[in-house]
């Protein structure tokens, strides 16, 4: 391995690679372009202005999904094909495509994120038993009132292929009425577990649109009416 030369800078006779004339920090002192440089730098910025606003409403190649054009049913086939082909001869990059994780594993995973280790950990939460008005008959209604669809993704119970998690929105189990509850599916249920605070107002903010529920900085305000609180099955 040859070693490279060195040279000294011409300002501070700092070592440097004997290529360079001077190091970097004397080299942007007081560095100016010259006259045809700035010229240049102008011009280009200038074109590639022009260049951006003649192509401004104007679909890229690369849209695919939600763009003008979209790909052939055809140019699909090809493209699921080519990348099945490449994968069944080169390792998957994430190294457990078509693996199953041993036993062994999945135990040890679970003793090291669970209870107090898992970062997710509400105090024991989860342990807590539901009351008594948290019933079918409650579940149906919520599900009902909220017209089968999932409020946070808006997929229709039907797709599902089962019925919708009713979710408490302070997630206080013990608080089971119309107003701290709405309907989820699966998939939503468990990600709303996450930045509980976002969620919380994010769901009191749909339910106050559209039942016209109060709430005051996320604490429910509730109306005493002699009717019953939520829709009969």
């Amino acid at each position: 391995m040859t070693r490279t030369k060195k040279g000294k800078c011409l300002n501070c006779s700092q070592e440097i690679d004997i290529r360079a004339i001077r190091c970097r920090s004397c080299a942007h002192k007081g560095f100016t372009h010259s006259e045809a440089t700035k010229l240049k730098i102008s011009q280009d910025r200038i074109r590639a202005i022009k260049i951006s606003n003649s192509l401004k409403g104007k679909p890229s190649g690369m849209l695919g999904k939600k763009g003008i054009f979209k790909h052939t049913k055809e140019t699909k086939k090809r493209q699921s094909e080519f990348m099945k082909e490449w994968y069944r001869n080169n390792p998957h990059p994430k190294g457990f495509l078509g693996k199953q994780r041993t036993k062994e594993y999945l135990e040890t995973r679970s003793r090291l994120f669970s209870g107090e280790r898992n970062p997710n950990w509400q105090g024991g939460k989860n342990f807590e038993p539901y009351t008594k008005e948290f019933n079918n008959k409650f579940k149906r209604a919520i599900r009902k009132r909220d017209n089968h669809i999932c409020l946070k993704c808006g997929k229709h119970q039907e797709k599902e292929k089962r019925v919708l998690t009713i979710h408490h929105i302070n997630y206080d189990k013990k608080l089971s009425i119309p107003q701290n509850c709405c309907a989820v599916c699966n998939k939503c249920n468990g990600e709303v577990n996450f930045n509980r605070k976002h969620w919380i107002k994010f769901f009191q903010s749909l339910l106050a649109d559209k039942y016209g529920y109060k709430y005051e900085e996320t604490k429910i305000v509730l109306e005493v009416k002699n009717e019953s609180q939520y829709p009969a099955n």
